[in-house]
């Protein structure tokens, strides 16, 4: 059986299944070399949340397996001086086994 996976913008429904990938993932890279820790409270989630569901600086794309969030990304364009824009993007994903 092949697992589907689509790729959709963040929407306000989403916020249960970002957070508990958002919040996993400072744990995926604990330990590793040249990896900072990363600490975020509450409100830094909350703040980042809102500024993704606002689309005005960042925003956010969500891959789903069979209906299931399985990764995020997070994007914004920046100006650039001689090249008009430049987009940066920092993704997330959860680990996706198959049996």
């Amino acid at each position: 059986m092949t697992a589907v996976v689509s790729i959709d913008s963040l929407t306000g429904r989403d916020r249960e299944e970002w957070e508990g990938l958002t919040r996993r993932f400072p744990a995926h890279w604990a330990g590793r070399p040249d990896r900072p820790a990363t600490e975020v409270d509450d409100e830094g989630y909350e703040r980042t949340w809102q500024r993704l569901v606002d689309g005005e600086q960042i925003r956010g794309i969500c891959a789903r397996r069979d209906g299931e969030m399985v990764g995020i990304a997070h994007y914004l364009f920046h100006a650039a001086v001689y090249r008009g824009y430049i987009l940066y993007s920092y993704s997330r994903a959860a680990a996706i086994t198959t049996t």
